[in-house]
This record gives structure tokens, sequence and C-alpha cells, in this order.
């Protein structure tokens, strides 16, 4: 794992007269193989330094053109470096190092920095073998075997890519591969690539063990960090710029940098300093302007540069390996130059007029479509009686026209689109009942009598009338009257004496129902794909009302009715919205003589396969019912409880089932 830290001192910031140049702050980096230490500079030319001291623990290096400074030195403590300290000394600007026992030091003076290298010397990387593959035409990889990562710098000069790697050694045997020189140099291995390309670009990655160096004109297509609005064109990008992804977030692969903190640093002293962290060319537009106060930790370097970009309202473009930078409004300008250019070019030239006739597609329709494909210069007339289009415009934009129309002017696909409403009724009804009364006639007229003076003459008799349930006179009805309501059988009995004093008369009635009935309603019909077809059949039913002696005579439909609209999907299934609807008048129960409306519906939409069938809607509707009618107190008498009750029991059972087959008619 890299551990690095990059600490910048934003208040060394004073210029030499005599060389013209200000250190901008110090930046190192510690990894596994060393650390680095960079002073950042404005110099365009490298610096006058000179090595003070360099034994087994201390190393000095002094640089001309600083005298004082203010402001905090940054504290240093790695591996390899124990401290660090910086101090002015007779105008120049001396750095004092103190190592660690067993480690090496080295300066890379460069344009804009400054960079001392320390690595420890027992604790080389040993390189096992060296590869090289031609990827593409102009893309060269170079693998180093090694059994850790090293430490490594890598250099660009015309059509040359040298790459240094400190404290390495070779393998026995080791020698240029495939026209790539490799040199063993002390303790550093010198590896140079040379490639006759336009634009040289370079990354370097380490992957299980192996250092894998890419030179080529192009290492990889990437997304453009500034918006196609701003910056216009399709110019070849890069892999080590930000990426976009899914959702419009960006996806960042650039090297981390473990520590930014900067005040009030020379925004285009930043950019060019992470444009050489990360290896690429960098041109920043005269627009570019101000000083910057950031603070990042451990972020990828291209994110802080999005970052940067954003909060100083830049823009940017890679192309072939050179970042551009430039304000957002300069970026702008440019494409809206370049789109004006393109557009006068186009329109410079002759009309061209062309007529189209249609055979499927209604030419007024097609237009308003045909419209957004024209010019500035371009027409449309539309001829009605000939189903034909009129079109005048630049040869250009003849072709994309003339290609819409043939897509558009096609026979639209039919959907034949069958419902099917399945209604069910099961009933069954049982009901038994019971009728008896008696008479009992106490009367010397018959030869019976009490032999009392008081009462003399006794008449006992049930008073229910069978017929309307009224209480009649005695002898004329029933004790107990309830009998089974929609009787289909009965039997009656009748006991009486010889001189009909006494009687009993008794009617057992029972009925037992059961029904079942089907209705299928089966309408269908054929639409075009897109469109709405509807198909009805049914009765209108006249409602009069009454207001303010005015009669008013109102039709509702009482209909089946089926209205659908078919989508066809790319994969041959077929969506509906789809609106089933049956009514019909219930004329057993009505309003002032206007009959009620059964409804059934259903509105819902649909995705069925190509002759598939589907249920779009259903109702189950149970009514079990069970009644009994008593005698009161006497319908608990064991055994004879059923000569005082009636009893009915009754279950009616009704499902509606709508189903649904589409079918494209080829």
């Amino acid at each position: 794992m890299f551990k690095r830290v990059f600490l910048l001192l934003c208040l060394i910031s004073l210029s030499h007269v005599v060389f013209g140049f200000s250190i901008k702050g110090v930046n190192f980096v510690e990894n596994k193989s060393g650390t680095k230490v960079t002073v950042i500079h404005d110099s365009d030319k490298p610096l006058h330094y000179s090595v003070i001291a360099n034994d087994e623990r201390l190393f000095v290096v002094e640089v001309e053109g600083i005298s004082n400074i203010n402001g905090e030195v940054p504290i240093i403590n790695t591996e390899e470096v124990t401290s660090f300290n910086v101090e002015p000394v007779d105008n120049n600007l001396r750095f004092t190092f103190l190592l660690k026992n067993g480690v090496k030091a080295k300066v890379i003076n460069k344009n804009r920095t400054l960079s001392f290298i320390f690595y420890p010397v027992k604790n080389k990387t040993f390189i096992k073998s060296v590869d090289v593959e031609d990827v593409l035409d102009n893309l060269t990889l170079v693998k180093f075997a090694c059994n850790k990562k090293p430490y490594y710098t890598v250099e660009k000069d015309k059509s040359v890519v040298t790459m240094v790697l400190h404290n390495v050694s070779l393998a026995k045997g080791i020698s240029d591969v495939k026209g790539v020189s490799i040199r063993q140099l002390g303790d550093d291995v010198v590896v140079k690539v040379k490639r006759d390309v336009e634009h040289l670009s370079t990354r370097v990655k380490f992957v299980n063990n192996r250092l894998l160096l890419y030179v080529g004109e192009q290492v990889q297509a990437a997304e453009k960090t500034t918006p196609d609005e701003v910056t216009g064109g399709n110019e070849p990008q890069y892999a080590f710029l930000t990426k976009t992804i899914a959702g419009g977030q960006k996806k960042y692969v650039g090297e981390k940098i473990g520590l930014i903190d900067i005040k009030d640093i020379d925004i285009r002293d930043l950019l060019r300093y992470i444009a050489d962290f990360a290896g690429l060319n960098l041109i920043v537009d005269s627009s570019v302007q101000g000083t910057a106060t950031y603070r990042f930790k451990n972020i990828p370097w291209d994110q802080a540069l999005d970052i940067i970009l954003k909060d100083k309202g830049l823009g940017s473009e890679l192309q072939n390996g050179v970042l551009r930078v430039a304000t957002l409004d300069k970026f702008r300008k440019e494409a809206e130059e370049r789109r004006k250019l393109k557009e006068e070019k186009e329109l410079s030239v002759d009309t061209q007029t062309i007529a189209k006739s249609l055979s499927y597609a209604k030419a007024k329709d097609a237009e308003p479509i045909l419209k957004s494909f024209l010019s500035k210069r371009g027409q449309i007339i539309v001829d009605e009686r000939t189903n034909t289009v009129i079109i005048t415009d630049i040869p250009k934009k003849i072709p994309p026209i003339l290609e819409m129309i043939d897509l558009l002017d096609r026979a639209n696909t039919q959907v034949l689109i069958e419902a099917r409403i399945v209604e069910t009724k099961k009933v069954f009804a049982k009901e038994i009942g019971i009728q008896w009364g008696f008479t009992g006639i106490y009367d010397s007229s018959l030869g019976t009598q009490t032999g009392m003076s008081f009462p003399n003459t006794i008449r006992v008799g049930g008073t229910v009338n069978p017929a309307d349930g009224s209480i009649g006179a005695i002898g004329s009805g029933y004790a107990v009257n309830l009998p089974a309501v929609n009787t289909t059988s009965s039997l009656g009995l009748m006991l009486g004496n010889v001189l009909g004093s006494f009687s009993l008369d008794m009617v057992l009635s029972a009925m037992e129902n059961e029904g079942m009935g089907r209705i299928l309603s089966r309408p269908h019909v054929v639409a075009q794909n897109n469109k709405t077809a509807v198909i009805e059949s049914g009765a209108r039913i006249p409602i009069q009302t009454i207001q303010n002696n005015t009669v008013t005579v109102k039709y509702i439909n009482a209909s089946l009715k089926l209205e659908v609209t078919p989508q066809i999907t790319a994969e041959g299934t077929i969506i509906m919205d789809l609106n089933v609807k049956k009514e019909e008048p219930d004329w057993t129960h009505t309003v002032q003589g206007n009959p009620t409306i059964i409804t059934r519906n259903a509105n819902t939409e649909v995705l069925v396969k190509d002759g598939g069938t589907t249920v779009i809607g259903g109702i189950f509707q149970v009514n079990d019912q069970n009644s009994n009618d008593y005698v009161p107190g006497l319908h608990n008498i064991p055994l004879l409880s059923w000569l005082f009750k009636h009893k009915l029991q009754s279950s009616e059972n009704n499902e509606l089932l709508i189903f649904i087959t589409p079918k494209i008619v080829k």
C-alpha cells in the first residue's frame, strides 16, 4: 500500500531578483520503495543547487536564489528520512535531511521541480525478466517481472521515453528486447523506448508483481472531462482522465495524492504540478487567472483536477496526451464558432427539391416529424389530394429525410383482440315445513256433554287461516302453520271420530331446488398497432324524468362493449390498454318504471404473448342462507320438535371471468 503525503508550504513565496523564481512548496511521497521529496518552483529552467554533505546519515543541498523564508517547515518522518529542515544561508536556501542507516540519496533537477529520492540500499527490487509486446500498431507494452514495486521516474523527449528504476538490480542475461534499451547503471536500471508517433503518451501500472509500461500514440479511449456543449468536437480522449458512468456519476482512475494543503498558490502553477504528476502535457490558456487555496486528502489526482476546474469555472479537453485548460466561456465561444462555421458551409450550397408520395402514412401527419430534419433553408409542402410531400433543402439533408419517410410510410401491423366474458350461476334451495291443527267439540247435540251447567259446551281448535295467516274462527284453521313457501311436494293426514266431535289435521310440505346457468359473451375486434378500436352491441334505454312540469327523456346505454388500444413490442408481445364493459337492464327492479342497470366492467393494461390468453379479472360471489321459524318453547321438545318448526336452507354462487386473447394478423 502506498502512503502518499503532500505538504505544500504555502507561505514560502519570496522571489529572488537575479534568478527570477520563487519556491511554491514542498511535496513528499512515501511508499515501500522509498521516499521522494519534491521542491515546487516556478522557474522554466532547472535550479542552481549544490550538494554540501552526503555521508551515511546526513544529506544537505543548497539552492541558490533564496535568502530567507517565512512560514512553517513541514515535518517529514518516513522509513528513510528521520527529519527535515529548511533554512536560509547566505542568500541560499538550504535543505537538510537526516537519514536512517543504509539509505542513499539522488537528485533529479527538472523545470518547475527539484526532487530528492531516498531509498534503502539493502531493500532492492529484483527484476527477474523483461518482455516486450506490441499490443496495437501504435502501442508498445514493456513488462517487468519483479519481487516488489520499484520506485521509478518517467521522462519524455520527443520520440523517446526514458524510465529510471531506482534501487533496482537486473537478473543476469537481461539485455535489449525488441528494440527496447535496458541498462544497469549503478543502483538504477535505465529503460529507453523509442516510438515515432506524433503525440507520445505513456502510462505505468503495477499488477501482480508486474510493472507495466505502456508507450504509444493513444493509450485508451475515455470520456471528456468537459461537457459536449462546452468543448464540442469528437477528439480522442485518454484513459487516465475522468470516465463517465451510468447516472451521470464519475469514476476517477488516477493515482491518489495523499494530502494537498496549499494557500494562495497561483492556479497555473498548481495545474502544472498536477499535469506533471499525471504525466500529461499541459496548455493553460491566458484566460486562466487567480490563486487557489485547497486541502485534499487521499483522493485521485483526476478528482482533484475536476474539483479545481469546477471551483474556478474552468473546463478542460484532452487531445493526444495534451491537457488544455481554459475558462468555460472560452470553450463555449469556440464551440459556438465551430458550429456556426460548419452551419454556414453547409447552407452555402444550392438547394434540391424532391416529391415523395406516401402509401400508408398520411402526409399531413408526417409533416411535423419531417420538419424537424430540415435546415434553415428547408421547407415542406403537403398535397393532401395525392398524399404527397414536396421537400426543398440542401443536398445533405435530403437523404435522412427520405430515410425517415421510408421508416414512417409502412403498413401498420394489425391485432385481433378477442374477449370472453363468462358468467356462471349455481342455485340450491331446500325447504321443509308443517301445518297441523285439531278440533274438539263437547256438545249435547253430538252426544257429548260436560255434565256441568258451566261450561256445558266446549269448542277447542286451531285458528290460523292457512291461506293468509290471519286468525279465524275455531275449527277453520291450524294450530301450527309453518308450511314450505315454494312447495313442490306435500303430504296431508286427517283423523276424526264417528261423531265428528274431534278431528286432527296435518300437512307436511317440502321443497328442494337446484339450478345452474352459464352466459358467454364473446366480442372481438381488429385494431391497428397503437390505434384504438371499439365494438359495441346493446340497447339504449329511455329514462323519463319530470321536473318543473317538464318531461325529459334521456337514453342510457345498456350494451356489451370492447375498447382496446394494442401496442406490439420488439419481442412480439402485445401491450393492451383495455376497457371491457357489459351492461344490461334489470326489469325486476325498477324505480318509477325505469329499470336498474347491471354493470360488469374491467379497465386495465396488460402484456400478453401473441396468441396467448390471460384472465384480466374475475368476481366470485357466494350467498348462503339458513332460516328457521319456530313455535315458541315447543320447538325444544325432544323428538317432537319437528312438529313445531319450519326450516329453509339456500345457497347461490355467482362467478364472473373475463378472458383476453390477442393475435397479430400476419
